[in-house]
């Protein structure tokens, strides 16, 4: 089997791929540029030619007007919605439960407008576009207990630090009114996207989170992420005290909220502790924040001794980053026991890596 032939047979390549290789084929792309699109090895036009025609021989490609087309791949039948859900049913979940079209039909594997056609023949009648919005975002207020983010506690201290890393906040679709006001569409997001499954879950029920957790696989790495996501303007409002808002990274004003529980969020979220050639444990700390690291820094020496330099660098996106590091092993040994001390939660993989150095973190979990 030559190369092209073997490009066609790889599942790796799916239809799209296989129906532009025809489409430059046709458009006489040199067997040279082919190979370097779908980086194959160099193969005569003839062999590419012969492969094409054992792709067009399987219907797979078909050749109208000159053309290369992909043939579209059949579609499995769903079954008919009414055949899913009744009148009474279906107007149980709009009326009573109050649940969106949209909502509706992902619970029946359908698409919306489905789901609006069937309301209108069995006659139930739709609420407005906003009436509709204001019921949704009203229903999503209360996908978290806010009084959790009223009391300062540790464990909101630590959730906040975590947030102000790795959280972000989702804007709000915006619409623009006839008159050219704009108007915006449902509130703003709250959310946070993690590799560590334990700490979304420990968040998740520390804040009585009742939102799907989010699974997937990144296309830039090979770890599985976990993400909650929710919205409610009480809680913004809180998290907007400590600059936690759009683009924060370089607006932080937590100078005045900093202690220990906070710092671990913080170094859980952007923190690292890694292990260099000689065996040392260092912890790292960056943030595009200059008066944030340098109260973070203060804040950390202050506490455990000692002390860091500041360094300043350019990112990969070329904004500016500042940093520092703990590299002293007595006192990299002293911020663990400083931000984990009372055995508090932590995140397993950077909490385990201290205990292997030796930190006294304790049994005994601590509420103050």
């Amino acid at each position: 089997m030559n190369h092209c032939e073997s490009l066609f047979n790889n599942d790796q390549f799916g239809l799209r791929e296989k129906g532009l290789f025809a489409i430059f084929y046709i458009n006489n792309k040199k067997s040279l540029t082919l190979a370097e699109i779908f980086r194959v090895s160099k193969e005569p036009l003839e062999q590419i030619k012969e492969s094409l025609s054992i792709l067009i021989g399987s219907g797979l490609i078909k050749k109208e007007n000159n053309c290369f087309k992909v043939k579209e791949q059949q579609r499995k039948k769903r079954e008919p919605l009414k055949n899913l859900i009744s009148r009474d049913e279906l107007e149980d979940m709009y009326n009573l439960k109050m649940l969106s079209t949209f909502e509706i039909a992902t619970r029946l594997n359908h698409n919306p407008e489905s789901v609006r056609r069937l309301m209108e023949k069995y006659g139930i009648k739709r609420r407005t576009d906003s009436k509709g919005s204001k019921e949704f975002f009203k229903r999503n207020d209360r996908n978290v207990n806010e009084e959790f983010f009223i009391k300062k506690t540790p464990d909101l201290q630590y959730i906040i630090g975590l947030l102000l890393t790795d959280g972000y906040i989702g804007k709000a679709r915006t619409v623009q009114n006839p008159d050219g006001t704009i108007k915006k569409v449902g509130n703003d997001k709250i959310g946070i996207e993690l590799t560590d499954k334990d700490v979304i879950e420990w968040l998740a029920q520390k804040i009585e989170y009742k939102n799907k957790i989010y699974e997937r696989k990144r296309a830039d790495h090979l770890k599985t992420t976990y993400t909650i996501q929710f919205a409610n303007n009480n809680v913004l409002k809180v998290l907007n005290e400590y600059g936690m808002v759009e683009c924060k990274s370089n607006i932080l004003m937590v100078e005045d909220h900093l202690d220990r529980h906070m710092i671990r969020g913080i170094f859980e979220g952007d923190g690292s502790i890694t292990k260099d050639s000689a065996g040392r444990y260092v912890v790292t700390f960056g943030s595009g924040s200059k008066n944030f690291i340098i109260s973070l820094k203060d804040t950390i020496e202050k506490a455990i001794g000692g002390t860091t330099k500041l360094g300043c660098k350019k990112n990969a996106k070329g904004n500016v980053y500042y940093y520092f590091s703990i590299c002293r092993q007595d006192n990299v040994k002293k911020f663990g026991e400083f931000i984990y001390k009372g055995n508090v939660f932590g995140m397993q993989r950077k909490k385990k890596m201290f205990q292997e150095l030796g930190c006294d973190i304790g049994n005994k979990k601590e509420e103050e």
